[in-house]
């Protein structure tokens, strides 16, 4: 394989210094602090907590009515 030639370019303010091209290569290799609270899952643990309060809270079924009638309703009164 043929090396490659490297050429100085003049700074004209468009090119960085190569020093400086580095610094900014390194700071993107660095792994960045985990800033987020319970590490990302905070969304899941919020809907697990409002799945919990609506089992505990909402009611499944209607409570239970006890309506009593009479099975032979009085008839109404005939006049004579």
């Amino acid at each position: 394989m043929a090396k490659r030639e490297e050429t100085v370019v003049p700074t004209n303010g468009d090119t960085p210094h190569p020093d400086d091209r580095e610094a900014a290569l390194a700071s993107l290799r660095t792994k960045p602090d985990n800033v987020h609270l319970f590490r990302g899952f905070g969304p899941l643990l919020v809907a697990l907590i409002l799945f919990v309060l609506m089992i505990t809270l909402a009611p499944s079924v209607a409570p239970e009515r006890i309506v009593e009638q009479p099975v032979n309703p009085p008839a109404a009164e005939e006049s004579p």
